[in-house]
């Protein structure tokens, strides 16, 4: 039916400072189901998106399929991702 993503940022000293959640549907990204790789994807991918471009550091996840994907996005297969997506993902690095 759907999937639920959520993020936090975590300052120097390991305190969260800010989190964003939200729900995806098949519909929000057009394909057929949600997965939980998308939904793993689309946290961080959120999270980086509003982050300043000269921002640098470490990203945490626990979907070691998402941060290869954020790893080598020119190489990463995106399965099950959409196209637009998976560019987004390569613009947000």
């Amino acid at each position: 039916v759907g999937g639920t993503w959520a993020f936090c940022y975590v300052n120097a000293a390991g305190q969260r400072e800010v989190g964003r959640s939200g729900v995806v549907t098949p519909a929000d990204v057009g394909l057929d189901r949600v997965t939980n790789n998308l939904t793993e994807l689309l946290a961080v991918l959120f999270a980086l998106e509003q982050l300043p471009p000269e921002w640098s550091g470490p990203v945490y996840s626990d979907s070691l399929v998402t941060l290869r994907r954020f790893r080598h996005p020119r190489t990463a297969k995106f399965k099950g991702i959409p196209d637009a997506l998976a560019d987004r993902v390569r613009r947000a690095l």
